[in-house]
């Protein structure tokens, strides 16, 4: 059989606006703060790195604490002191009045500001956080994670999570398609909505993709390395996907693992237990892209700044 290639290109550019539509619930500040301390990977995860990277007597840095778990990590972990940086104030409040109720709020010190604002009274020996964004691109969490590295942690400090690996593979799965194709797929209540298809087919979803939707094998895309480098806010790659099987493909999956150092790792793959994170969904269009053995699909993928 000849091999055959099929191209299809997936050009999204709004970060800032990533959309969370019907099953792909959107929580509020709170609810998000919920799911996050239920995530047992991402929490778990990250307690196992605490303990095992904060020496007793160690200055951390918990940039964007949210609730405050993993500045009380760190008090556990032996921590003399925990600067913990939260831009929203109820949140931050509640924050403090959960070390209060734990016994830590003498060595947890909080910080109402963007972390760019602050300039901390010493450096510190440790800088941990769980700012990692959809796709690893969102907002300008990343960012914030390298400033306060270069400018608050003693040379020589450690950085939780060290790295953040972004994959993606193409997607097959019926429901995700017949969620997608809701406005095109006939009249709804006698009326017609088609006009309105052109928005969900050119969003970005957040969505628990099935195991077993992936269509090809995953391919690396980017990496974050926190540790010393200065990762690019854009992303132009091309990369390839073998079929071994017929499929009809539906769009690009995206998820990233996150190495947080001394061997402690997770993964937000669908093929792992599932995250807060979930995975992002990139659809390719109204039709299905059918593909068969041996056809090889070549993908541009182009993500960028939302200016």
């Amino acid at each position: 059989m000849t091999k055959k290639k099929r191209t299809k290109n997936i050009h999204h550019k709004a970060f800032s606006d990533i959309s969370v539509l019907g099953f792909f619930a959107q929580e509020n500040s709170m609810q998000m703060h919920r799911l996050l301390l239920a995530d047992t990977v991402r929490t778990e995860s990250f307690r196992k790195a605490i303990f095992s990277r904060i020496k007793k007597g160690d200055i951390v840095l918990d940039l964007g604490c949210g609730t405050g778990v993993l500045s009380l990590f760190a008090c556990q972990a032996g921590a003399k002191r925990v600067y913990a940086l939260e831009c929203e104030k109820s949140t931050m409040e509640f924050a403090r009045s959960i070390s209060r109720n734990n016994g830590w709020h003498n060595k947890i010190h909080f910080i109402n500001q963007i972390s760019k604002n602050v300039t901390l009274p010493e450096p510190v020996d440790v800088v941990v956080s769980e700012c990692i964004p959809w796709m690893m691109y969102a907002g300008d969490m990343i960012s914030s994670v390298l400033d306060a590295r270069d400018r608050m942690l003693r040379k020589g400090g450690k950085v939780i999570p060290e790295k953040i690996t972004l994959f993606g593979a193409p997607i097959a799965d019926h429901n995700i398609h017949e969620y997608m194709g809701y406005f095109e797929n006939g009249k709804h209540y006698d009326l017609d909505f088609s006009l309105g298809q052109h928005g969900p087919i050119n969003n970005v979803y957040i969505a628990a993709l099935p195991r077993d939707s992936i269509a090809a094998a995953p391919q690396f895309l980017d990496v974050a390395d926190l540790t010393s480098g200065y990762p690019s806010e854009h992303l132009d790659v091309q990369v390839e996907f073998p079929f071994e099987t017929k499929k009809a493909i539906h769009g690009l999956g995206l998820w990233f693992d996150v190495d947080l150092g001394n061997g402690v790792r997770f993964s937000t793959s669908p093929r792992h237990k599932t995250t807060a994170w979930k995975q992002v969904f990139l659809s390719c269009g109204s039709n299905e892209l059918m593909v068969s053995k041996g056809d090889v699909l070549q993908l541009h993928l182009q993500l960028t700044r939302a200016q």
